[in-house]
């Protein structure tokens, strides 16, 4: 009875009501004795049963509204009502010309239609809350207190996190949430789509600690479908996701999203095994050191670098390694890296030492460059398939002594322990190295935002 009464109020309204439950409850006594049932004192006592509970329904109606639901247009709880959604939907314009106070309570539903609200109908609507644009944000390590802002703000989202399946509800509205891919950078400050991922990544973040490992698998993998839908169609972009790390607490990972590698056959993106090389600089993967010792990210390389990055079969074996570098700076950074059994391996990741760089040949034959001591030493080499190096040749110029009271003979030449002349010296290493460098533009730069 009491749903009834509900239902009757949300078509009628508050005033009509009574009069319109009167009736459609005579209406069922006079075809039940249409039916053939004996009239008696039994449907009177019906009605003035009915009455007398919808009476009641009313003044427990009108002391639970109180003076301030009372304040409340009945329009706005009249939408709840009907369309079980937010009213501002409906009614943009009167919605725009409230205060940021009155906005706030027509964005709470009625109490009993909440709490009649199922769990799910709970998360869809609180990845869609109206004023997410023009709440506070806060860093990572105030997550919590832009949570607890929410909270105050919406009864929605209050009343979810007392649901024991409110985790699961809110996972499966991302899954399904749609994403606007072609807002700019600015109109993702207030598209509704993208305010609610930034909701969704500020929810894990602060409460993925508590998160079962079915709970944290569900959210990786929607994020993996989300990649490929959404964000890795998304031009030159960085994106902040959420990972787990080894003890499964949240942390924000930052991700490349369509970042063109340099494909010396032509075609944009490049398909396997490029993919994998795609991923990493994504940030979706890590690298592993040639050693195994530890694992690296793109960020580690990133920092302040602006980066360009070539494609060269170095080792022979038919698959390109991917060569990255600090642009027109090898000393700054040079990495190489290599495609194997689906994983990224690193062969070389020298950030470091700014005197010595290695950069390639047009062959894909590698060149070690030392600058130390008023000497220069290049070094002429193979990677071999396992990521060891073969020596070739070495050529070694000292053309200044450092110290001054050094022993050693200056000005000196060589090619492989061999002296020779500056001339020659020259000449070789022209050969050898300076007409053969892979050309400038055979680089190209990473879209880094």
């Amino acid at each position: 009875m009491a749903n009834y009464v509900s239902w009757i109020r949300s078509k009628v309204g508050h005033e009509n009501m009574k009069k319109t439950a009167l009736a459609m409850l005579s209406i069922v006594v006079l075809l039940a004795g249409c039916s053939g049932q004996p009239e008696n004192n039994a449907n009177n006592e019906v009605i003035q049963n009915s009455e007398s509970f919808i009476e009641q329904s009313e003044s427990q109606s009108e002391i639970s509204s109180a003076p301030e639901t009372e304040k409340a247009a009945t329009k706005w709880e009249d939408i709840w009502y009907a369309t079980r959604e937010y009213p501002s939907k409906a009614e943009e314009t009167e919605f725009s010309k409230l205060s940021a106070e009155e906005k706030t309570d027509v964005l709470n539903p009625p109490q009993d239609l909440l709490d009649e609200m199922t769990t799910r109908e709970l998360a869809e609507l609180t990845l869609r809350y109206p004023l997410f644009s023009v709440m506070p944000w806060y860093d990572d390590t105030q997550k919590d207190i832009q949570l607890s802002i929410y909270a105050g703000y919406s009864k929605i989202y209050e009343e979810i996190l007392k649901r024991d399946d409110h985790v699961e509800a809110i996972l499966q509205a991302y899954r399904n949430l749609e994403l606007n891919r072609n807002a700019s950078e600015t109109e993702m400050l207030t598209d509704e789509s993208w305010q609610a991922e930034y909701f969704v990544e500020n929810f894990v973040l602060a409460n993925g600690n508590n998160f079962t490992d079915k709970q944290r698998s569900d959210y990786l993998e929607i994020v993996q479908e989300r990649t490929e839908t959404y964000y890795s169609k998304i031009d030159g972009c960085k994106l902040g996701r959420i990972s787990f790390d080894t003890a499964k607490t949240p942390y924000r990972k930052y991700y490349f999203y369509n970042v063109e590698l340099p494909n010396r056959n032509g075609g944009g993106l490049m398909s396997t095994p490029y993919i994998e090389y795609s991923d990493f600089l994504h940030g979706m993967t890590s690298a592993v050191l040639y050693d195994e010792s530890e694992e690296l990210e793109i960020w580690d390389i990133v920092k302040d670098n602006k980066l360009e990055c070539t494609m060269l079969d170095l080792d022979g074996d038919g698959v390109d390694e991917m060569l990255i570098q600090s642009v027109d700076s090898p000393g700054t950074y040079n990495g190489v890296f290599h495609c194997e059994d689906g994983r990224v391996i690193c062969w070389n990741h020298d950030a470091n030492e700014g005197a010595c760089r290695d950069y390639p040949l047009e062959d894909g034959t590698m060149v070690r460059q030392y600058d130390t001591n008023g000497s220069t030493i290049y070094t002429i080499f193979k990677y071999l398939p396992n990521g060891k190096i073969k020596e070739i040749n070495k050529l070694f110029a000292r053309q200044e002594l450092m110290p001054e009271d050094s022993t050693e003979p200056c000005p000196y030449y060589s090619l492989d322990g061999r002296e020779m002349k500056k001339e020659e010296f020259e000449e070789v290493l022209e050969s050898m190295v300076n007409s053969v460098v892979l050309a400038k533009d055979a680089w190209s730069a990473l879209s880094v935002p």
